[in-house]
């Protein structure tokens, strides 16, 4: 920066100019001081300007979090506080987590930068943290109406906030958006939402007769001929072509008659059981879709239907 009037690496040259710098200082005539080698690997990452995720910059959007908004949800509140940060005191940046990553370093010097972090993250919080009471006492809400410790948790992971907004199975069924996702019915090998309607198929047909296809008879004809009646009128109703469809996954969904595998069924309800875990914990990101798994081919998808 001193040979660049303050300017940080922007070319593919200064880019390999400025890793050069590593080799330079290095004391080895052959260069291998893992420190500097390691340094040398992640050089990008003293360069690349820094960027608010989209998912953050959408919660940044959201209504709740601009100045008219009366919502006292602690979140929204801290999301807002957030904001004011990142336009003000931040200059476009996040607060600091203050989480030093593993590194090649004496004990002295990393004890010392990771000092650093934490003073710099801890200066950051507090600046949140007086943001947080003066929009509370916009509200006329008590200035402690958030623990603190709420705000420090999320000021340390406010690069990886989300908003999970799901659909629920009345907006599933009745507005549906293939849109999104009826282009994939083309391409069957990568894509499982085939199955997705071929299911749904399955039971509007149980609905529609007290059964599911092939459930009395396996590959009885006639359950086939109006199970395919039913998936043409639903592919209707969703808007895609009814011959996305192949018969072969049809006749394929009459042949097992809604028989259930005891390994698919461990599988499924595992699955669906980590997703309960991460809801009831409130930890992890919950899976935002329907989840359909072909156990033939190994192929599975998050659908956002």
């Amino acid at each position: 920066r001193a040979e660049h009037g303050g300017a940080m690496p922007q070319s593919s040259a200064d880019k390999d100019a400025f890793k050069n710098l590593f080799d330079e200082l290095q004391l080895s005539p052959i260069q291998d001081e893992e420190n500097f080698v390691e340094a040398k690997q992640l050089a990008r990452h003293a360069y690349a300007p820094f960027e608010v995720s989209s998912e953050v910059r959408s919660l940044f959007a959201d209504d709740k979090v601009q100045p008219s908004s009366a919502c006292a949800q602690p979140f929204w509140v801290v999301v807002r506080a957030l904001k004011l940060f990142v336009d003000n005191e931040g200059n476009g940046r996040l607060p600091l987590s203050g989480n030093l990553p593993d590194m090649h370093a004496d004990t002295k010097s990393y004890i010392a930068l990771q000092n650093i972090y934490r003073e710099q993250a801890q200066r950051d919080t507090a600046a949140v943290t007086a943001h947080v009471q003066r929009v509370l006492a916009d509200m006329g809400q008590p200035a402690d109406a958030i623990p603190q410790d709420d705000i420090v948790l999320m000021c340390r992971n406010a690069a990886n906030l989300r908003m999970v907004r799901t659909r629920s199975l009345e907006e599933e069924y009745g507005k549906p958006n293939s849109e999104e996702w009826g282009w994939m019915l083309d391409m069957p090998e990568e894509f499982p939402h085939y199955l997705y309607v071929a299911l749904r198929g399955a039971d509007r047909f149980r609905a529609l007769f007290g059964a599911f296809p092939g459930a009395t008879q396996p590959m009885e004809e006639r359950d086939l001929d109006r199970f395919k009646e039913v998936v043409s009128q639903l592919c209707s109703e969703l808007g895609v072509p009814a011959t996305s469809i192949g018969d072969d996954v049809l006749q394929e969904v009459v042949r097992y008659g809604a028989a259930e595998l005891h390994a698919m069924a461990a599988a499924i309800g595992g699955i669906g059981a980590q997703e309960v875990t991460k809801v009831l914990m409130k930890q992890f990101q919950p899976s935002n879709g329907t989840f359909v798994f072909n156990g033939v081919s190994g192929k599975n998808a998050l659908c956002h239907l």
